[in-house]
């Protein structure tokens, strides 16, 4: 796989989106964190509001045709699922 299969111009993304995209990373740092620091409560919290986003990301991507990008977010929100401990979502 060559990195120019992953290559998307990021112009063609609302600002919306863009903005949802930095919600999320910066929801996942946080949850990170709080999760290093042991507060599971907060951290799970995190993870469930970033798993929204990116729920939320991987559906507009779907929309626009770009189904390997929405894939990768869509797996992401498994991922922030199951660290939010809702495995039944996952």
């Amino acid at each position: 796989m060559t990195t120019k299969q992953f290559a998307f111009a990021r112009s063609a993304l609302s600002d919306s989106f863009r903005q949802a995209e930095r919600d999320k990373s910066n929801l996942l740092l946080e949850a990170n964190f709080l999760h290093l620091q042991g507060e599971y409560e907060a951290a799970s919290d995190r993870f469930a509001l970033a798993a929204d986003l990116e729920t939320d990301l991987s559906i507009q991507l779907t929309a626009m045709g770009n189904f390997d990008k929405a894939f990768i977010h869509l797996f992401s929100a498994v991922s922030c699922w199951s660290k939010a401990g809702d495995i039944h979502r996952a």
